[in-house]
Formats: C-alpha cells, sequence, structure tokens
C-alpha cells in the first residue's frame, strides 16, 4: 500500500508539473526577447571568494640589456613598444673601450704569432743540439706567456666581436672601424623600456632596454586566507577587470607562496596572451570557488522563475515551444540553484531572458 501511495504521488506531481500551458513564439520575438537556452547540467553550487589581482609581466620572459662598456649612441634603431626579434640590433654604440679592446686582442694575437715562430725554431735547433738549454727554455716562457695573453685579450674581445669577425680582422689590413659595438636583443619579444637616444652617453653595466614576451602573462592574485584551502596548483581561476569594459579571462595556478602576507597568500596563475589582448597591470577581479566541492545537478539562478508562488524552469522545445516545468530545489549561491527535482541532465532550458519569457507566457496564458 505504501509503495502504491508513493508511485500516485510521483505521478500526481510530474501531472501537476505538466499542467500549466506551453506556448509557441515567433523567431521574430524570440530574438527580440534575447533568449538563450542551454542544456541542464553539473556545477558547483557555492559563491565564490572575490581576490583582487592584477597582470603582471613573467619575470622569466623578460630580458635586461646592457653593455659591459662605456661610450656614446651613434645609432638608435627601434622604439618603446617596438617587436623585436632575437639579435636584431637594438643600438648602435661607439666606444673608445672597445677599440681598446680590440686592438689588444690584434697586438697581442701579433706577439702570439711571432713567439710561436720563435720556439718553433729554437725546438727544431734544440733537437739538433745546435742551440742551448737557456735560449730554448726562454722562447718556450716567451711562447707560453704570449699564449696566455692572447687568450686572456680574446675572452674581452668575445664581449664586442664575434670568433669569426675576431679572425677576420686578423688577416685584415687594420683599415676597419674598431669603435662601433652593435647591442643585439637577447630575445623576440616587445621593448617595454627604452633608457637611451641617439647621442646618449653610456656608462658601463648600464641597462639600455628591456625586452619582454608578451605572449604570456602571469596573473598576480592577493587571495584571502579563508580561501586558501579552495586552491591547488593546476586549477584554472576566472577573473575580470574593475576598469573600463567587463572583460574575462582564466588563468591556470601555477604557484602558490607559502609566506603570508598581510592576511593574504600570493598566488601566480598563468594568463595566455597570444592575441596579445591583455595588457600587463591590469587590475582584476578573480573568482575563487573550491575546487573539490562536488558538483551538482543546476540550473543558473538567472533561470529559475516564479510561477503560483513555485519555482519553475522554462524548457525549450521544437518549433519555438517553451513550456514551464515546476522543480524542486536544493543549495543555492549567487550564480547556480541546485535542482533536487525536475528536467534531468541534457534537456535545453531557458538561461536567458526567463523573466521575460515569464510575461510573455502570462500574457498569452490571461488571454
Amino acid at each position: 500500500m505504501k509503495l502504491l501511495s508513493f508511485y500516485l504521488l510521483i505521478t500526481c506531481s510530474f501531472a501537476n508539473a505538466q499542467s500549466l500551458p506551453a506556448i509557441t513564439l515567433e523567431k521574430d520575438i524570440i530574438e527580440r526577447l534575447g533568449l538563450v537556452s542551454a542544456p541542464v547540467g553539473k556545477h558547483v553550487v557555492a559563491d565564490p571568494v572575490m581576490a583582487t589581482a592584477q597582470t603582471v609581466i613573467d619575470p622569466a620572459r623578460a630580458r635586461s640589456v646592457a653593455t659591459f662598456f662605456s661610450g656614446h649612441v651613434d645609432r638608435d634603431l627601434v622604439q618603446l613598444g617596438e617587436e623585436v626579434k632575437v639579435n636584431q640590433d637594438l643600438v648602435q654604440l661607439r666606444s673608445r673601450e672597445v677599440a681598446e679592446v680590440i686592438s689588444a686582442f690584434l697586438e697581442a694575437s701579433s706577439k702570439f704569432e711571432t713567439a710561436s715562430l720563435l720556439y718553433e725554431r729554437e725546438r727544431n735547433l734544440h733537437g739538433k743540439k745546435l742551440t742551448t738549454d737557456e735560449a730554448f727554455l726562454n722562447a718556450k716562457a716567451a711562447h707560453q706567456e704570449a699564449l696566455a695573453t692572447r687568450t686572456a685579450t680574446m675572452q674581452t674581445a668575445l664581449l664586442v666581436r664575434s670568433r669569426d669577425d675576431l679572425m677576420s680582422m686578423l688577416e685584415g689590413d687594420g683599415s676597419n672601424d674598431f669603435t662601433h659595438l652593435q647591442i643585439l636583443s637577447p630575445m623576440s619579444g616587445m621593448v617595454i623600456e627604452k633608457k637611451v637616444y641617439a647621442g646618449d652617453p653610456v656608462e658601463s653595466n648600464h641597462q639600455l632596454f628591456k625586452v619582454a614576451d608578451l605572449s604570456q602573462l602571469l596573473v598576480e592574485i592577493q587571495l584571502p586566507l579563508k580561501a586558501v584551502s579552495m586552491v591547488k596548483v593546476g586549477d584554472v581561476l576566472g577573473f575580470n577587470t574593475v576598469i573600463g569594459g567587463k572583460k574575462t579571462g582564466m588563468a591556470q595556478v601555477s604557484l602558490i607562496s607559502p609566506v603570508v602576507n598581510q592576511l593574504s597568500l600570493r598566488v601566480l596563475a598563468v594568463l595566455d596572451n597570444a592575441e596579445g589582448t591583455w595588457r600587463a597591470g591590469t587590475p582584476l577581479s578573480v573568482r575563487v570557488i573550491d575546487s573539490s566541492a562536488q558538483k551538482v545537478t543546476a540550473a543558473p539562478a538567472s533561470a529559475i522563475v516564479s510561477i503560483e508562488g513555485k519555482p519553475h524552469l522554462f524548457t525549450e522545445e521544437e518549433n519555438g515551444r517553451f513550456q514551464p516545468i515546476a522543480l524542486s530545489t536544493g543549495k543555492r549561491s549567487q550564480e547556480f540553484i541546485e535542482i533536487t527535482e525536475g528536467p534531468g541532465s541534457d534537456v535545453q532550458i531557458v538561461v536567458k531572458g526567463a523573466s521575460l519569457l515569464l510575461a510573455a507566457w502570462e500574457e498569452r496564458v490571461s488571454e
């Protein structure tokens, strides 16, 4: 008897849910009302914790450009905000120090060549007992000293010219300009800092440029301590801008700081910026939802309307037909309401414009 009563109760409930009339709307009315439908799905029904954040440049994708030598800017080749390629010329310096470095290498190379010839001659003579031990040892010592000097000057010279360029200079007639120094970009990216212009003096170790690859940014989040347990590395967090036109995005958590700072925790998340739509320094608001919370069958809060004091959804059927369906609800959040009894998963429901559809439905029903 109890089983029969339960069956009758379910049957009556279903009949009541289907007792409300459906309405059929023309396509132009559907468009005018802005109705959007989506299938019922599973969601985390919990209010998010809001955190402040901003986009920042990934320090692993940025390089400062400096020089070991003083001089002045002879040619200014790129401007702030310009895209550059790896090893592209950024600026050309004219430097007396550079000329001195190259001259020292050429002089050391010349002395090494002479010392090598003398050493080779003394070694051959020594083998034939035609020279003294002292002369042979002196020639060997001079050769080793010349080699050490040449090696040392070459290491410094390689800071201003390539090895091929240096070898080519050894074969030249000495008429080349040794004073210029090309400063190259260490990576492909955008010039985000520029501190020198044509004619400016430059000191050694002075930062000239900063180049950054902006195809990937970081979202630096100040996470409230109450949300620390909700986030782990690998989670994907949603965010939106807080000034100007609202723009949304997603970023994947890559680092959670082990140190608490002013009742918050620093969290870094990776933001794909291949299209260049995001700029570093943009203030954001991040929505943090417990990633371990169980998902339940739920509908957007905006999709649920009240008919005769009870919650209903509008299902979308074929040919512009919309049917109100009664439901029972459970947990609630700002975004979603749990459905404990009602349409099942994958049923198309109106998720946008439900209140306008309700007004149209009430108008049709009252006619």
